[in-house]
């Protein structure tokens, strides 16, 4: 097993690193085996945030270990930076920070077969790895029954621990199994391609003098252009006769495999894919009828190819009106209460022009920005509202559907929702785009997106020039104003994205 050329910061019995796919409970894990003892800070000489924390076993209480949480995954594929950095902290290959010794890689029951895809990767980076079996419950009451010895056995008789993660079941289980891969290890077996990949790994390692893992070499082919391959090639260009050779290998090998498969990226998920079919006949036993989640009930008609937009933009209407509606008692209350400061104020000053800036300049001037304060608020809490409740992921799931045609795409919607707060923090989470030029067409209209600056403009200008008219009794015609504009600067992002994709 590899050990990282940096030191760690602080002396501990061994190093865990967690893994898994967004959503399956990775973090719930990592918070619930570390308690209180996190703490948050930078990767080495990078912005990407590091989160680690540290555990004990009931059987050494003074012997602790350290535990890393790296970012949520579907692949180890990685073209962004943070994911880079990511896949570096597995591998061992991040300077100043010590490679882990065991990998815990965070599976959800309810989706096994997308699970057992990046464990197979998780595999190849030749640390010892324990399965975190999670959501165990739910499957139970869908009638499917998941073997874990026989998942163990499948994956080269690593343990595997059934656990239901927000009730803290399997949680020792696990901890103990992490710790016991720690001082007795086991080789992870490998995962063997087609002739042609294999080959081509075969060469690149004669070509690098360093140490590399086999996931590694696998990112370095499967990657186009990607970080992976980037530095591979800086770093061995320098160790040969010519140059160009690794280049020259690295690009004959992939026309190789993309002559037999069409794509690099069909060599690399066919053999994964069918591989985790294989292991999932092996373990899954169904044993009842289905049984659907209130959420996957609720799915049904929210994901609908026609009735998830409607409801989508019914739901926004009811976030716009209530940003008028709810906030008007609020609003009055703080025009009323500046009014009474201004005219007490006035009345005990001097006249003069000491007396007109107090009253007009600050009290009314502070007054005259604060009135719209209620109505970001609620649009803040709305915005919560349907983070907390899992909708945003859904509507980032139809977005997905509409913005396809126009070179945006559904990992867009985050980072343009979140330019109608503030246009930097969106154009700050479009680092975690993959594709460079998706990345940038997302930087580019992002500003389009009508942001809380904004707000109080645009209630100033309906406020003056549109009537309070109430239609069917509650739905207000600026309420309706505000909708429209705002629906407005995301038509017209998505046509500026539709030019800058064609050019």
């Amino acid at each position: 097993m590899h050990i990282g050329s940096g030191k760690s910061s602080t002396t501990c019995a061994g190093v865990v690193a967690i893994c898994g796919n967004p959503n399956s409970g990775k973090t719930t894990i990592f918070n619930a085996i570390t308690g209180l003892s996190q703490k948050v800070g930078n990767y080495p000489g990078v912005t990407v945030e590091k989160v680690s924390g540290s555990f004990t076993v009931p059987a050494d209480p003074d012997i602790r270990y350290e535990l890393i949480d790296v970012p949520g995954t579907y692949s180890l594929a990685a073209f962004s930076p943070d994911e880079y950095i990511a896949a570096s902290s597995l591998y061992g290959r991040v300077e100043g920070v010590r490679s882990p010794d065991v990998l815990i890689c965070v599976v959800d029951a309810t989706n096994l077969e997308r699970g057992l895809y990046l464990m197979l990767q998780v595999l190849q980076v030749g640390c010892p790895v324990v399965v975190a079996l999670n959501m165990t419950d739910i499957v139970a009451k869908r009638g499917i029954n998941i073997d874990a010895e026989a998942l163990s056995r499948a994956i080269g008789g690593f343990p595997v621990v059934p656990m239901v993660g927000n009730k803290g079941k399997g949680i020792e289980r696990l901890k103990e199994a992490a710790v016991g891969l720690i001082r007795e290890p086991i080789t992870p077996p490998e995962l063997r391609f087609d002739d042609l990949t294999e080959n081509l790994i075969d060469h690149l390692t004669e070509c690098c003098d360093g140490y590399r893992t086999r996931a590694e070499y696998l990112r370095i082919i499967f990657d186009l252009k990607g970080p992976a391959e980037k530095e591979f090639l800086a770093e061995v260009a320098g160790n040969c006769c010519d140059p160009e050779a690794p280049t020259n290998l690295l690009k004959d090998g992939r026309q190789r495999i993309k002559a037999r498969f069409g794509s690099l990226s069909v060599a690399e998920t066919t053999r994964l894919t069918g591989r985790a079919s294989e292991i999932y006949r092996e373990a899954v036993r169904e044993s009842g009828a289905p049984y659907k989640t209130r959420s996957e009930k609720l799915d049904r008609y929210l994901l609908h190819p026609v009735l998830g937009p409607l409801l989508l933009v019914a739901m926004m209407t009811v976030g716009f009106q209530s940003v008028f509606s709810w906030s008007e008692p609020f609003m009055n209350l703080i025009d009323s209460a500046f009014g009474l400061i201004g005219g007490y104020l006035g009345s005990v000053m001097e006249p003069g022009p000491f007396r007109s800036l107090i009253t007009d300049g600050v009290v009314g001037g502070l007054g005259s920005v604060l009135i719209f304060l209620p109505q970001i608020i609620v649009l803040f809490v709305f915005i919560a509202l349907l983070e907390d409740s899992g909708y945003m992921a859904r509507a980032a799931f139809l977005v997905d559907r509409m913005f396809r045609w126009c070179g945006l795409s559904g990992k867009s919607f985050i980072p343009m929702l979140s330019s109608f707060a503030c246009s930097v923090p969106g154009i700050m989470a479009t680092r975690t785009i993959e594709d460079r030029k998706l990345r940038f067409i997302t930087i580019m209209v992002a500003p389009l997106m009508p942001c809380s600056a904004r707000l109080p403009v645009y209630a100033i200008m309906i406020a003056a020039f549109i009537p309070a008219t109430k239609y069917i009794g509650f739905i207000n015609l600026q309420g309706i104003v505000l909708t429209a504009l705002y629906l407005m600067g995301v038509v017209v992002a998505v046509l500026v994205s539709f030019v800058l994709q064609k050019t």
